[in-house]
């Protein structure tokens, strides 16, 4: 089905035509949203499910192409059942008594207009009472998967408005999942791996730093990011890298030469902080028959060079040296 209606239109509201180009018969309607609607008709009709039957005829017999979505007027949403009937009169489009002009018709308009019937909210209540507990079979969710993905979805192509964007970011901003929802969304989410296209897009959209350029954490939302991800809150908390993964990050960083600036940071980061005993106990066993290259060697010699130790430190190295060798008589 052809959709002729103007691109900066077919978000309004108001009365549209679904004519029939070979005939030239019509069915006349109003909405509120031409695009959505139109999309509504040419998924009902395709799937030969349209509840006027006149037209899910008329639309099997001489097929999609031959039918054409037109607009006749865009107009306010409390305007459209008054001009929507004016409109049918006009075309002669109503099937049914008396508006029908000696009972010929020239449309597919099987009821007059009017607005359909409101639910009272114990009504409303019984129906969500209906439904409580019940949840789809996993085919059905694939289905309904499927019939909504790539050029299917209704929002295929399009783009958000920035007014729609700022819209939707103040209505979302502040809400908190559960951690329920969180789980639920984790375990989704298990075995996902995103194709290499898909992967490729992420990274073109980031390029530049488009999100975060030239913006800075302030020192309070550091410590608050910090926090968070601090002990057991760490996802990697706990977890053990493979032999695998230790050999390719490796391999990655292998070559890599940081930049002063870098390590100027770390240094920084790093002033006043102490491991405990525990950790150098781990550490120290870790380290234990390793032996390093002369490379290596050659660049601690340097690395150290003009460097002077502070009192407390020789002391402290004074007291391991004394540590060790005690344990060695022992």
């Amino acid at each position: 089905m052809k959709f002729n209606i103007p691109k900066e239109l077919k978000y309004k509201s108001g009365i549209y035509s679904i004519i029939n180009l070979v005939n030239g018969k019509r069915l006349i309607g109003s909405t509120n949203n031409f695009r959505r609607r139109g999309y509504n008709y040419q998924t009902m009709l395709d799937k030969n499910k349209y509840s006027n039957t006149y037209l899910q005829n008329a639309y099997n017999k001489y097929g999609r192409d031959n039918f054409a979505m037109e607009l006749i007027i865009c107009c306010n949403i409390e305007d459209l059942l008054k001009l929507e009937h004016y409109y049918c009169i006009l075309y002669n489009t109503y099937n049914l008594a008396p508006y029908n002009v000696n009972g010929i018709s020239n449309g597919y308009n099987l009821k007059e207009a009017k607005r359909n019937p409101r639910y009272s909210q114990a009504t409303k209540d019984k129906m969500g009472k209906s439904h409580l507990g019940k949840k789809h079979t996993e085919e059905s969710k694939n289905k309904m998967s499927e019939c909504k993905r790539g050029a299917k979805n209704y929002n295929f192509g399009q783009h958000h408005t920035e007014e729609r964007k700022r819209k939707i970011g103040e209505a979302m901003r502040g809400r908190k999942c559960s951690k329920e929802a969180r789980l639920n969304m984790s375990k989704s989410r298990i075995g996902m791996r995103f194709s290499k296209e898909h992967c490729d897009n992420i990274g073109k959209t980031k390029i530049g730093n488009k999100n975060m350029l030239g913006h800075k954490h302030s020192e309070e939302t550091r410590k608050k990011l910090s926090e968070a991800n601090m002990g057991k809150n760490h996802p990697n908390y706990g977890k053990h890298l493979s032999e695998e993964t230790r050999l390719k990050i490796k391999k990655a960083n292998s070559g890599k030469i940081m930049p002063e600036e870098t390590k100027q940071k770390i240094r920084k980061s790093k002033l006043g902080s102490h491991h405990t005993e525990e950790t150098r106990i781990k550490m120290r066993k870790s380290h234990l028959g390793e032996t390093k290259s002369e490379e290596t060697k050659q660049r601690l010699r340097e690395a150290n060079l003009e460097k002077k130790a502070t009192i407390e430190t020789r002391q402290k190295m004074r007291e391991s040296r004394l540590r060790y060798v005690n344990s060695k008589k022992s």
